[in-house]
């Protein structure tokens, strides 16, 4: 019982190591759109270049 016991808390440390990270990565993230914010209300849609000129 004790080992049961001994590997839910890794398990726990395991996890709370993923959403430490998370919270890193999102972090990370909207800083660097404060950092580099988008020119205007333009955004980047890839568009097929043939869409219009079928027939």
């Amino acid at each position: 019982m004790s080992t049961f016991l001994e590997s839910l808390k890794i398990m726990g440390l395991g996890m709370l190591g993923i959403f430490i990270v998370t919270l890193v990565l999102i972090a990370i993230m909207m800083l660097l759109t404060k950092i580099f914010p988008a020119k205007g209300d333009h955004t980047e849609t890839v568009q097929d270049s043939d869409a219009g000129n079928q027939g």
